[in-house]
C-alpha cells in the first residue's frame, strides 16, 4: 500500500478509515482460513476418503449408488453456501461497513471539532445509517441462506431415503445383506455429516476468497508514481536551478516537485533534468517540506524530530531543536526530549507542533527546502517564534528554498519573488523591485495587509 501514490489515497474509496478497516478485517479473514479452514477441510477430505473405503469393502454396489449420487448433493450444497455467504450482497455490505470506518476514523481523528459543534447526534445517525445498509444485507443474507439450508437438508434426507429404498429392494432380492446396508447407511450418513462440516468451512472460504481479492487488488495495482522504485537517475549533487514548464503554481508545485503528482502537461526540472527521470527516493530523500500542519507521529519528541535523519544521535536531535528555537520549550516538560507529543501532537500547542517540525527538517539538513503556509495558522508571537526558526534553517547553509505564504512578512528576505493569479506568475522580483512598481499587485497586498495590521 505505501507503493502507491499520493492521488491514489484521494480517491473516496481509499480513504484512510475504509482502507485500515478492510485490512484489518481481510486480514484477519485470511488469517482464519489458514488456520482453521485448511485444517478443517483436510481432516474432512480423509475422514471422506477412509468412509468410502470401508464403505465399499462392505457392498460395492451400495458404494456406487452413493457415488453416483454424490454430485447432486455437492450440487445442492453449493447453492446452500451461495445464499450462506450472501455473496450477491457482498459488495454493498462492505462498501457500507468500509463507509462507516471512513466516518468513525474521521470523527474520532476530529473529535475536539465535533465536540465544538455538537456534531455528535448527526454523526451517530449518518454512522448508524451506514450500519443500518449492513444489517439489512444480513438480514436478506440470513433468510436466504436459512430457507437454503432447509431445502438442501430435505433433499440430503431425500437422497438419503432413496438410498434406503435401492438398498432395501436388494436386501430383498439377496443381492447384500442386511448387515451390510446398515453399516453402509451408517457410513452414508457419517459421510453427509463429513460434507456438512466441509460446507461451514466453504462458507469461511467464500469469505475469504473475497478478502483475498481485495487484498490483492492493492498488491497487484501497478502505482503510476512508485515511491519505492530505485528506477531513475541519480545525479552526484544539486545545484538547485528548479524550473517549472507550464504548470500551475502557489501549492500545486510543491505536490509536483515532490512527485506527489505528475503534470499533465509541462514538466518540472531540477538542475535541467525532468524530476520524472530521478529516483524518486533519492529525490525525495534530498528535499524537505514544512507545511501549514505538520504531522507528528504517536511518539515521543526525540522520535519525531529524529525522523528527519534516521539513526541520528541525541546530540543531533537537541542541536536541531536548539537551531529551531524548540530547545527551550521541549526541555520546559517534565519529561524533555522523552515527551509523548499524543495522537498526531494533540499534547503541543500549534507553534510548538511546527517548530518540532522545523527542527525534523534542519536535522535532514536538505538540498531543497519547501515551506509551504508554515506560518499561516499562528498567532503573532508563535509566527515570531517559528519565523525565527525557519530563518535559522534558512540560514543553515545556501540552498534552494520555496516559500509559499499569503503572510508577505515570511517572503521580505526572498532572492525572488513570484506573484501569481490564476496558477500563473504575474509578478516577479526581489521585495525592494516589487515595491517599485506604482500599480504592482504585490505592492498593494503588502499595502493592505499594513492597513489590516493597523
Amino acid at each position: 500500500m505505501m507503493r502507491q501514490e499520493v492521488g491514489w489515497f484521494d480517491l473516496k474509496e481509499n480513504a484512510s478509515g475504509s482502507l485500515v478497516s478492510r485490512l484489518a478485517t481481510d486480514s484477519a479473514i485470511l488469517q482464519s482460513m489458514t488456520s482453521d479452514f485448511l485444517n478443517r477441510s483436510l481432516m474432512t477430505a480423509t475422514t471422506f476418503i477412509i468412509i468410502f473405503a470401508i464403505a465399499f469393502y462392505y457392498s460395492w454396489q451400495m458404494t456406487l449408488l452413493m457415488i453416483a449420487t454424490t454430485p447432486f448433493l455437492v450440487g445442492v450444497n453449493r447453492i446452500r453456501l451461495q445464499h450462506m455467504a450472501g455473496q450477491m450482497n457482498a459488495k454493498k455490505n462492505n462498501d457500507a461497513d468500509a463507509a462507516a470506518a471512513t466516518l468513525l476514523s474521521e470523527a474520532i481523528d476530529s473529535i475536539r471539532t465535533v465536540a465544538s459543534f455538537g456534531m455528535e447526534k448527526s454523526l451517530v445517525a449518518q454512522y448508524t445509517s451506514f450500519l443500518n445498509v449492513s444489517n439489512e444485507q444480513d438480514k436478506k443474507a440470513g433468510v436466504s441462506g436459512g430457507v437454503a439450508f432447509g431445502l438442501s437438508q430435505g433433499m440430503t434426507f431425500w437422497v438419503l431415503s432413496f438410498v434406503f429404498y435401492i438398498g432395501g429392494i436388494w436386501v430383498s432380492h439377496g443381492t447384500i445383506t442386511f448387515e451390510d446396508l446398515f453399516v453402509v447407511l451408517m457410513v452414508f450418513m457419517l459421510g453427509s455429516f463429513s460434507v456438512s462440516m466441509a460446507s461451514h468451512g466453504s462458507v469461511d472460504g467464500s469469505k475469504a476468497k473475497r478478502a483475498a481479492a481485495n487484498v490483492f487488488k492493492i498488491i497487484d495495482r501497478v502505482p503510476e508514481i512508485d515511491a519505492t522504485s530505485t528506477a531513475g537517475v541519480v545525479l552526484p549533487s544539486i545545484q538547485g536551478d528548479i524550473d517549472f514548464q507550464a504548470a500551475h503554481l502557489r501549492s500545486t508545485a510543491i505536490a509536483l516537485l515532490e512527485r506527489f503528482y505528475d503534470p499533465t502537461s509541462g514538466a518540472v526540472t531540477l538542475d535541467g533534468h525532468d524530476v520524472r527521470s530521478l529516483s524518486l527516493p533519492w529525490l525525495r530523500d534530498r528535499i524537505s517540506l514544512v507545511s501549514q500542519e505538520p504531522v507528528l507521529f504517536s511518539g515521543t519528541i526525540a522520535e519525531n524530530i529524529a525522523m528527519g535523519k534516521p539513526g541520528a544521535s541525541r546530540a543531533e536531535v537537541e542541536a536541531a531543536a536548539k537551531s529551531a528555537n524548540a530547545f527551550d520549550f521541549i526541555s520546559s516538560f517534565p519529561q524533555g526530549f522523552d515527551t509523548e507529543v499524543g495522537d498526531r501532537g494533540a499534547q503541543v500547542s500549534g507553534g510548538q507542533k511546527q517548530r518540532i517540525a522545523i527542527a525534523r527538517a534542519i536535522l535532514r539538513d536538505p538540498d531543497v527546502l519547501l515551506l509551504d503556509e508554515a506560518t499561516s495558522a499562528l498567532d503573532n508571537e508563535s509566527e515570531h517564534m517559528v519565523q525565527a526558526s525557519l530563518d535559522a534553517l534558512m540560514a543553515q547553509k545556501r540552498r534552494t528554498t520555496i516559500v509559499v505564504a499569503h503572510r508577505l512578512s515570511t517572503i521580505r528576505k526572498a532572492d525572488v519573488i513570484a506573484v501569481t493569479s490564476d496558477g500563473a506568475i504575474v509578478e516577479q522580483g526581489s521585495h525592494e523591485e516589487l515595491m517599485r512598481l506604482p500599480s504592482g499587485v504585490y505592492r498593494g497586498m503588502i499595502e493592505l495587509q499594513a492597513v489590516t495590521v493597523s
